[in-house]
């Protein structure tokens, strides 16, 4: 990293940001399911993942939820070759 560069480092996420995740509504026949899951792999960090997972099956969200499509969110991100951390994560979760 140059010099005259600064590392950002990501601040802890708290429950009651994850919780916001859960707000979401789905506007066209995508389950609701999958649109929370997406909606926070989209804006959440890696870190933060595995705890967001923790929640959604403590609130009975299904992680094999599946979009328009038949995909699963994961099979979506194993398609996303920077972002095997997200799949993995969903795996282990299930």
């Amino acid at each position: 990293m140059k010099k005259d560069k600064k590392r950002i480092e990501s601040p802890e996420i708290s429950d009651n940001i994850l919780q916001l995740f859960f707000q979401a509504t789905s506007h066209d026949e995508t389950a609701l399911d999958y649109v929370i899951l997406e909606r926070a792999y989209r804006g959440l960090p890696i870190e933060a993942w595995p705890r967001f997972l923790q929640l959604a099956k403590e609130r009975g969200l299904d992680l094999q939820a599946r979009n328009p499509q038949g995909r699963t969110l994961a099979e979506e991100i194993a398609s996303h070759a920077n972002n095997l951390d997200f799949a993995e994560a969903i795996e282990q979760a299930l």
